[in-house]
């Protein structure tokens, strides 16, 4: 540090060993920090020579290490892989987040756009329905760059964004189903409105008619959650053509299927066939362990947060990012029952 300079909240972070924000946790006696972690930072203050400057300074400090996360939910394994991907590149670049919760159903007094330019967001990592254009004008107004993460409808292909490619993944669960010697089979879609949907089921019904092309392939909606897939497979299963393998376009929906079948008596996967598509912590623990579509979540989010960081810095991008699925080939995929 030069001589001639003050000392600044980065050289007491530097020297402590933490972030920015924690220092101004400490410095402003916060109990949300460790003792030893707030020695660490007053001994670094002492060194240092730091003195208290004067608070519009420090907020903006503070808000250039910080990234905002706008969450639907934070308490399932999808969310939980995201936050794991997104916080190791944060800590890498010394940043920490700040989760927007976005409640399904609920009215909110202000959007999460709303909430975002009110703090002064430096950006944020959108995994909620993508912002209208009106949103849009605002974040840039605010000059607030942002990123989506696998974004729900029809995105606009001139915002940035990254996800799993998703019409291959479901083509290679067609292609698994197909060379076990499936031919009466089953989607269970999320949303009708989701991309992600779309394609899933898109890449598997393509797989099934490259081989099939008259093949009946009735699709139907679970919303995405466990609860609706129970009650569509059920209608399914019930049917007079009883399909002998389901796709469900997420592994909740797959354990879904996997109550409904046991229910009906039916055995997984004796009787019926299942594939999950994400391959969360649930889908190995299941019993039958669920084959599944494996897209790399908290891979996403961590090539979701380099990418915003690239925009902060001025860099170009690519508007759409794709990492690649990997089927997983575990218990639940057998022959289908003999007549």
């Amino acid at each position: 540090m030069s001589p001639d300079r003050a000392p600044t909240l980065r050289d007491v972070a530097r020297i402590a060993g933490v972030s920015v924000p924690t220092v101004s946790k400490v410095l402003n006696g916060r109990d949300d920090v460790s003792a030893a972690t707030r020695e660490r930072v007053h001994e670094a203050t002492a060194q240092v020579g730091y003195r208290r400057v004067p608070s519009a300074a420090v907020d903006a400090l503070i808000a250039d290490q910080l990234i905002d996360l706008v969450l639907p939910a934070v308490g399932d394994s999808w969310a939980s892989a995201l936050i794991d991907g997104v916080e190791r590149v944060a800590a890498a670049s010394a940043l920490d987040l700040v989760i927007i919760m976005v409640r399904k159903g609920a009215a909110p007094s202000r959007s999460w756009v709303e909430r975002l330019v009110d703090h002064r967001s430096r950006g944020a990592l959108v995994a909620v329905e993508q912002p209208t254009s009106a949103e849009r004008r605002l974040l840039e107004r605010a000059r607030i760059p942002f990123v989506l993460i696998d974004p729900a409808g029809s995105p606009d292909r001139s915002a940035p964004s990254v996800g799993a490619a998703n019409w291959a993944g479901g083509h290679d669960a067609a292609t698994l189903l197909l060379s076990n010697g499936h031919t009466s089979l089953a989607v269970i879609a999320g949303d009708p409105h989701s991309l992600n949907s779309r394609e899933r089921a898109g890449g598997f019904v393509a797989g099934i008619r490259e081989r099939h092309p008259d093949a009946r392939l009735p699709l139907v909606y679970g919303r995405w959650v466990m609860e609706m897939a129970t009650q569509v497979a059920a209608d399914l299963l019930k049917g007079p053509r009883r399909p002998t393998a389901i796709l469900a376009c997420n592994d909740n929906m797959a354990l879904g299927v996997y109550v409904a079948a046991q229910a009906l008596g039916l055995r997984v996967p004796e009787d019926l066939s299942v594939v999950g598509f994400d391959d969360v912590v649930e889908a190995k623990l299941a019993s039958p362990p669920l084959t599944t579509i494996r897209q790399p979540i908290a891979e996403i989010g961590a090539a979701a947060l380099r990418s915003l960081l690239d925009l902060r810095q001025g860099h170009g991008i690519s508007r759409r990012v794709e990492l690649a699925t990997e089927l997983v080939v575990r218990s639940s995929v057998a022959a289908p029952p003999r007549d």
